[in-house]
Order: C-alpha cells, then sequence, then structure tokens
C-alpha cells in the first residue's frame, strides 16, 4: 500500500533541489566545437586506458536527447566501460544504432568524440527517446521493474491510501481519475473526499506519463479490461490536462476496445490542441520526480522509465499524434463534458525577473531563456489557464463546454494564493457525474 503524501510543501523541496543539482560540479568534458557546420554538435570524453565513464556517456546522449540526466551522471560516475577493441567498437556500434545514426561515436587519441546532427535530431526525436527509454530498461531491469510496478488502477482506503484492486469486487458508481503530464498525485485530494461524499467509488489510474500518449492510452485499455473481467459493466473518467487526451485517444482508436463501457468523460484544463509549453516539461518532470523520491516510492533513473520525454512531442501544437486524434470523430455513446480555465496565474511583468533567476538553471543559455518565457508570456498575456489556452482546451462538436475563473491546477485544487473556496471544477465534475447515479430508494436515502 502507499500513502498519499502531504505535498503542501513540494515547491520547497523542488527548489531546494534544483538549487542542489545545478550546484553539483559536472564532469569535465569538452564541448568546444571543432566543426564549421551550425548543425552539428560535439563532445570530446576523456579516456582512461581505453575506458569511457559510463556516466558521462549517457549523461551525454540524456542531455542532447532533452531529458534530466544528473541522477544517472551521478549514479554512474564511477562505472567504466570499454571503447577501444573489439568489445569496445561493438558497444559504440550499438550505441550508433541505438541512436539511428544521428550520433556518431569516435575514438581520437585519448578521447571519445560525440557528434549530434541537430536538424536529424529534431526529425527523429520521438523514436531516438523511445529507442533509448527502451534500452535503459534492458540494461536496468529491476530499476525499470520498480518503476513499472507504480502504475495501474489503484483503490482508495481510508486516510488517503492507495492500494492495488482486489482479484474480485464489485462497485457501482466508479469513476475513473486519469492525471496530466508530470502529475505528482495531489491534484486529486479535494476530489477524492467529494466524490466519496456523493456516493462515488474512485480510482486512480497512474500510468509512465513522459511516454508516447498513444502508449499511456494501451495501458489504460489493459488496465480497463482486467476492470471489466472482474464484472464491472460501465465507468465514467474525469480527466486533467493530458489526462483527456489520453481517455480520448482509447474512446476512439477501435483496436482499443475490451473495456468497461464509459458513460461519461469530463476533461479539464486538457490541452486538445497542444501546448507551446510542452516543450519545457523537464519542469514538471522535476517536481514530479521530486516528489516520489521525498513520498519514499522514487526510483532511481525514475524521469527515464516515467517515459522519455516522448509525450512532450505528442503535446506540441501540430503534432502527428493530436492532427491525428483531432481527425477523428468524438465517440458518439460518451456523453462528454469539457472545464476550461480562464485565469492565467502568470503576470507578464515577472516574466523577465524569471529569466535572471533562470539563467544559472538554462547554464546561461539565452535562446532557452528566451524561448522558454516567449512560450510562457503567450499563455499570460492571451486567454487562458497558464498551461493551457481557451482555444486550444476548447473541443470542436462538443455542446457541454464550461469556462471557470480558475488556472490550470486551481480548477481542481485549492492554491491559497489563488483560490477563494473550493476549486470551481469540482462543482462541475459533481453535477455532470450525478446524472449516472442510480436512482436510490428511501431507506438508501435515510442511511
Amino acid at each position: 500500500m502507499r500513502q498519499i503524501p502531504n505535498r503542501s510543501g513540494w515547491l520547497a523541496i523542488v527548489l531546494v533541489l534544483l538549487v542542489g543539482l545545478t550546484a553539483i560540479a559536472q564532469p569535465t568534458i569538452d564541448t568546444a566545437p571543432s566543426t564549421d557546420d551550425p548543425l552539428i554538435s560535439e563532445a570530446r570524453l576523456a579516456l582512461t586506458s581505453g575506458n569511457v565513464d559510463l556516466g558521462q556517456l549517457l549523461g551525454q546522449l540524456l542531455d542532447w536527447l532533452g531529458i534530466q540526466s544528473q541522477m544517472v551522471r551521478r549514479r554512474c560516475a564511477d562505472m567504466k566501460i570499454p571503447v577501444t577493441g573489439a568489445i569496445g567498437e561493438l558497444k559504440l556500434e550499438t550505441l550508433g544504432e541505438l541512436t539511428r545514426g544521428v550520433v556518431t561515436f569516435k575514438v581520437d587519441d585519448d578521447q571519445l568524440v560525440l557528434r549530434v546532427n541537430n536538424a536529424e535530431l529534431r526529425r527523429q526525436d520521438k523514436t531516438i527517446r523511445s529507442s533509448f527509454r527502451e534500452k535503459m530498461a534492458q540494461w536496468f531491469p529491476d530499476l525499470a521493474s520498480q518503476a513499472y510496478d507504480q502504475y495501474g488502477l489503484w483503490s482508495l482506503r481510508p486516510q488517503g491510501v492507495l492500494a492495488p484492486l482486489p482479484k474480485s469486487f464489485q462497485m457501482d458508481r466508479v469513476v475513473v481519475l486519469v492525471h496530466g503530464l508530470d502529475e505528482p498525485g495531489d491534484i486529486w485530494d479535494e476530489l477524492i473526499v467529494e466524490l466519496q461524499q456523493a456516493g462515488h467509488t474512485p480510482l486512480v489510474f497512474v500510468y509512465p506519463n513522459d511516454q508516447p500518449i498513444t502508449d499511456s492510452a494501451k495501458l489504460f485499455t489493459q488496465h480497463l479490461v482486467k476492470l471489466s473481467a472482474t464484472g464491472m459493466t460501465s465507468i465514467s473518467i474525469v480527466a486533467h490536462s493530458m489526462g483527456g487526451l489520453v481517455s480520448r485517444e482509447m474512446l476512439s482508436d477501435p483496436k482499443m476496445t475490451g473495456y468497461p463501457k464509459v458513460q461519461r468523460l469530463i476533461t479539464v484544463g486538457t490541452p486538445h490542441h497542444g501546448s507551446d509549453l510542452a516543450h519545457f516539461q523537464f519542469v514538471g518532470e522535476m517536481r514530479d520526480q521530486a516528489v516520489r523520491l521525498f513520498s519514499g516510492n522514487g526510483v532511481l533513473f525514475g524521469a527515464v522509465f516515467d517515459g522519455a520525454g516522448e509525450a512532450k512531442i505528442d503535446l506540441l501544437p501540430g503534432s502527428d499524434f493530436l492532427t491525428t486524434l483531432n481527425a477523428r470523430p468524438l465517440p458518439e455513446d460518451v456523453t462528454m463534458t469539457c472545464i476550461i480555465g480562464n485565469a492565467s496565474p502568470i503576470e507578464t511583468d515577472k516574466i523577465r525577473d524569471f529569466e535572471k533567476k533562470c539563467a544559472d538553471f538554462f547554464n546561461n543559455n539565452d535562446s532557452e531563456i528566451h524561448q522558454f518565457s516567449d512560450a510562457v508570456q503567450k499563455l499570460s498575456t492571451g486567454i487562458g489557464d497558464g498551461c493551457v489556452s481557451m482555444e486550444s482546451a476548447h473541443l470542436e462538436g462538443l455542446s457541454d463546454e464550461v469556462i471557470l475563473q480558475a488556472n490550470h491546477r486551481s480548477l481542481l485544487r485549492t492554491i491559497p494564493v489563488l483560490s477563494n473556496g473550493k476549486p470551481p471544477a469540482i462543482a462541475i465534475v459533481l453535477d455532470r457525474l450525478s446524472d449516472q447515479l442510480p436512482q436510490m430508494d428511501d431507506q438508501e436515502q435515510d442511511d
């Protein structure tokens, strides 16, 4: 069993963690460009007797892929692998295949030279990330298994304890809650209490949310099929942020079948047409992994096994995933509601101050800093909830659309400095789900 931790201090934890990570001395890597081609980046790793530091090697590849590398660098710092001779050539050949030739490896005297074609990396980003995640799972199977054990459907016990579902059970009024990208888990804390008081049975779906959204939808289907085998015939789904896309993908893909009938789907702050902030998913991923670590269920390399960031590619406006999903018709046999926030928590005049504070985190990379702040400014000056614009949250062909004065998280979660009273989306969720409640007889109402 797992206890939902008290996360009131998660922000302080993350700030401490970020400061600590950025203060850690990185291994010496020569990244000075030795080519005139602006599309090629190069890194040189020192060799000792033909061996390279595994932490440096994996860390550099993760950096180029945009995946958090600090933990991998630290944990693998004392591990060496040969890159010379027949065995070394075989290992480099494997890495070359893993990166689909986008990264090349060459031994130059006492250095291993890595070169990446940035243009080709952008084209094959998602495929390479997935391959890298799968290979890491092969290299560290025990750790991967620990990470995957966190995922699935969980039932709720008293005092906020999440427990595996019993092998056989039958529950009425089941509502499955599907979280979004890099959500540490507390988004549902208040809604769960309200659902139980209203006579519903909430279940929580936990999944490796940084993997491709289609993979998450397939995993969701698999666990709901198991639920169906227990005798469950119908459910409702409430999905926050990217969870709405996971749910829509499952419901609209004809290959995903066998789960209980979904009577109603309620999406809350879902980026149906993407979000520019998906470029900077690492911010949420750091929070997600920090909360898991401090609540006792953190896993080494969790940021990799939780998905190698493929979901952020799917969330970009105009992505192949979103284009395909939005080309499909909405499921005809599912009653849908779309809840949208219209209160960005970000003040434009604070964005430049934010740039200065983040300069060290981005290693003073002006391009990344300005790209991030520009994406944030779009959401703060436009209309939306601070993460998802109203335009993106709107779903064509859907009549039941509710716009609320709340930001992306305060729709469902009380944020003292921003909220007055109960999160506004909770009342809408309860109202829409009341249609699914079976009529109670007089004796049951008296109880």
